[in-house]
């Protein structure tokens, strides 16, 4: 809060137990008529000088209707205190409510806030962002999880926001906005906004291939565009990248800023990740010498690649669909909804084992209840007595956290803890107007007691890591896959409008465990996430087999696993 809103806020409370006083005691000074006015004319000052803010309004309100209360005496200064005990009584009942009232307003501003957003969009550009590092710096759930210094990271930025805003150079706002947003380790940070067309410049070429390192180290071709300048200079599929432009690929990998994507990392290994898959992409026309060995040759040779517009696809095949639809998306595209957020999927695979794919936990105005298909999953499950359950969250995004626990009660015989749903009372600054929203785990009939298994990637976002975390609880319980979860599992999302017609998306809340220590979110050292108990090697072999025969290697190693040992 301002210090104008806490004067507000003070002034209001002082005003109604001197209401209240006045009217128990039957008599006090003249100038208390005049109160309720004065908090109305400090109210209005408030917001002409600061703008009207959304977590205020419970406050606002109860200015207003005890200005409205109060409003014969305003006219008539002086008029006697006098009226019947009943009516007395409800006065001072009504003060008390306000003074109740100004307390919830207090409790419930964090979430008010998260619902209204703030509207920045007709300010500069330079007062944009310092509102906007204010507003993060007051609200941000993890500021202290990730050690983010947001004065520090405002001197960093804000000279390159006024160089731009002087300059009236678009593409240097935009980037710069990009980089300052992209530094927050989070990856319910999402910026969607009007630097689509500096995206797909920085971006837009490619050399025809796409590089995925290995357990070992190496940085080999795992993508190979058919006539693409790779090919064409005679790189061959599972060639290792030695140097790129005259840099050892794992430094040049390094050196990436992985900031041409929808979301940021969370975690190092995310990080990572996105390097590699952003490394061989650049503006159209620019050239790149890259050493290579090819698995079939004995010596290295270099050579010299162009970028060519290939329609981000090697870029897209080495994210996943999930982060494709996404940066189509942040980009401004046209993005068909319904192949990524539709209800959950089941079957009974040929192999025997019962499969549940949940794409997202959002459900649409129309959409069935999802707790339900899952009932329906297990029952067909237990009818048919499979041998193991598979649960498929891979590249999900997410949604309503209170639907994980529900949808995995079908495995649980004890009931359990999930989750507080924790926002800190940042307009107060008083611990006592913190809240927790406790969120448990009830079994479900009918329930399933075999082995069950998660499959994840770093493409598994925000509420669908809930699910790996709930297995890793089961003593059945697996998680697959080659890659960890995104490791970011905060509250989402308060929003904050730009200039231009951009968005910003942030988390206002933490995800807690039962002793109220921040769970899952990657913390300041990028460690977070869910972790796989059983990890897919990354080798030439499984590489081959993912990227060139199309198989679905992180399933197949789910059902060895549910086979036992």
């Amino acid at each position: 809060m301002s210090v104008l809103e806490v004067v507000l806020v003070v002034a209001t409370a002082v005003a109604l137990l001197a209401s209240i006083l006045r009217r128990l005691l039957g008599r006090g000074p003249l100038w208390l008529d005049f109160v309720p006015a004065a908090l109305i004319a400090l109210m209005l000052l408030q917001i002409v000088a600061e703008g009207f803010h959304g977590y205020m309004i419970v406050i606002y309100a109860v200015v207003a209707l005890h200005f409205l209360s109060t409003l014969k005496r305003l006219i008539r200064p002086g008029l006697p205190i006098k009226g019947s005990r009943l009516q007395t009584g409800l006065a001072v009942v009504g003060d008390l409510l306000g003074i109740a009232g100004l307390i919830c307003g207090i409790w419930v501003a964090p979430m008010v806030a998260m619902a209204a957003g703030e509207d920045l969009s007709r300010d500069s550009w330079t007062d944009a962002f310092g509102r906007m590092n204010g507003i993060l710096t007051e609200r941000y759930a993890f500021t202290e999880w990730k050690r983010v210094d947001w004065e520090a990271l405002h001197d960093e930025y804000a000279p390159r926001i006024a160089a731009a805003e002087e300059a009236n150079d678009q593409e240097a706002y935009n980037l710069a906005l990009r980089e300052y947003l992209f530094s927050i380790p989070d990856g319910h940070f999402i910026y969607s906004g009007d630097d689509g067309d500096l995206w797909r410049a920085s971006t837009g070429g490619g050399f025809g291939l796409a590089v995925i390192e290995l357990d070992d180290g190496a940085a080999i071709v795992h993508l190979l565009q058919e006539g693409g300048p790779a090919e064409e200079a005679g790189v061959a599929w599972g060639a290792e990248i030695l140097e790129w432009d005259g840099v050892p690929a794992r430094e040049a990998i390094g050196a990436v800023p992985p900031i041409w994507v929808a979301r940021p990392a969370a975690t190092q290994e995310g990080r990572r990740f996105l390097q590699q898959s952003l490394l061989t992409r650049a503006p159209i026309g620019t050239e790149v010498a890259i050493t290579f060995q090819n698995p079939d040759q004995d010596e290295p040779q270099t050579v010299t690649l162009t970028a060519v517009d290939d329609g981000l696809e090697p870029l897209y095949q080495s994210l996943g669909w999930s982060a494709h639809a996404a940066i189509q998306e942040a980009m401004g595209e046209e993005v068909d909804a319904s192949a990524t957020l539709k209800p959950p999927e089941w079957k009974i695979l040929p192999e025997g084992y019962g499969y549940i794919r949940v794409y997202s936990v959002i459900p649409e105005k129309d959409d069935p209840d999802f707790v339900k298909i899952v009932e329906q999953a297990v029952a067909a499950f237990i009818a048919q007595d499979v041998p193991g359950v598979i649960i498929d969250v891979r590249s999900s995004p997410g949604g309503r956290d209170q639907l994980v626990p529900e949808m995995m009660g079908y495995f649980f015989t004890e009931p359990g803890f999930y989750e507080y749903q924790y926002f800190d009372n940042w307009p107060s600054g008083l611990g006592v107007f913190d809240f927790a929203i406790p969120l448990a785990i009830e079994p479900k009939e009918p329930h399933y007691g075999g082995p069950v298994a998660v499959l994840i990637d770093t493409n598994t976002v925000s509420s669908s890591e809930g699910f790996p975390m709930l297995a890793q609880r089961l003593p059945q319980g697996h998680v697959v896959g080659v890659y960890g979860t995104h490791g970011s599992f905060g509250m989402c999302c308060g929003r904050i409008s730009l200039p231009g017609g951009s968005e910003l998306l942030y988390p206002g809340g933490q995800s807690q465990d039962a002793d109220h220590g921040v769970q899952l979110e990657a913390d300041h050292t990028l460690q977070g996430g869910v972790v796989p108990d059983i990890r897919v090697p990354l080798t030439r072999e499984t590489v081959y087999a993912m990227f060139v025969e199309g198989e679905d290697v992180v399933l197949q190693r789910a059902m060895e696993a549910l086979q036992g040992p």
